[in-house]
Formats: structure tokens, sequence, C-alpha cells
């Protein structure tokens, strides 16, 4: 062949490094493990865990997505994550993905954190604006409510 052969990972079968064939094959697997829906996202039919489809490839498991979206030509930076604009972590198109910050992430999902930093008010609807709003070890506190608070705990006195 010409090519640099070495032993596969773990199966004993050759592997040619830095070869198109392989990235062939290795597209060519994910295509034949996805499912294709009728609202875009391409579903991961192949091992899932925590919702995120995982494949192998040069000797390394790999989240489906994250292969996928090296394969259609874009980059991965190091920092930053894939986001599922479509919210379906079994998705792999990369259409769907977007690279942002793990704090951008956070904060577009749907989890407590992102819940609360979307709030404008306080639970007494006190706005949390600059000058309301103090914060103290990465929590929020609206300084209406502890003016109230404390004036309450000196009357009791």
């Amino acid at each position: 062949m010409g090519k640099r052969a070495e032993k596969g990972c773990q199966s004993g079968r050759p592997i040619l490094l830095g070869s198109t064939a392989l990235k062939v094959a290795a597209q060519e697997r994910l295509k034949s493990k996805t499912k294709k829906m009728p609202n875009g996202c391409w579903n991961w039919l192949g091992y899932i865990n925590n919702g995120y489809g995982y494949t192998h490839y040069k000797c390394k498991n790999w989240r489906a997505h994250r292969l996928s979206y090296l394969f259609f030509g874009k980059k991965l930076i190091k920092g930053l994550v894939l986001d599922h604009l479509c919210r379906n972590r079994a998705c792999i198109n990369p259409a769907h993905l977007e690279q942002v910050t793990i704090r951008e992430n956070i904060l577009r999902g749907i989890g407590p954190c992102s819940r609360n930093a979307r709030k404008d008010k306080c639970k007494y609807g006190h706005l949390f604006s600059k000058e309301n709003t103090y914060l103290s070890k990465n929590k929020r506190y609206c300084v209406a409510c502890k003016k109230i608070d404390s004036h309450k705990r000196v009357e009791a006195l």
C-alpha cells in the first residue's frame, strides 16, 4: 500500500494513519447510524449516554456530534463547547450546533441556573436593577428586600 500502517487500538486490525479512506469510512459509519427527522435533526442511533451519542474514531472515543461537526469542515475551538440549538442531545446535524462558551451554553438551557439568571424581579416583585441588586458568593440579592428584612428585625427587638 505504501502508507504507514499501525496496529489498531484493540482489534489488532491495521489502520492507516492520516488516511482519507479512514475518514470517509468513519463518515459513512456516522451516516449509517443516523436517522434524519422531519424537524431537521439527525438522531444518533448508536451508543447513547446521558442523551449524547458516542462513537470511536482513530483509537479515541468521541461524542458523535463533535465528530460530525469536524467532518463537515468546521473547527473545534479550545475553550468552547457545542450547543445543540435544537435542544436534542442525540442530534449530530452540524447546522444545529453552535460553538459557545460554557457559560453561554448553561444560560441558554432550562436548568435552575439559567432560569434564575433570566429572572428580572425578585420573588416579591422588586426589579433586579443595577441599583437594587447586589452579589454575594455568586448569588443575587434584592436590596429592597434586605432593607425591609432588616427593618423587621429591628422592630422585633
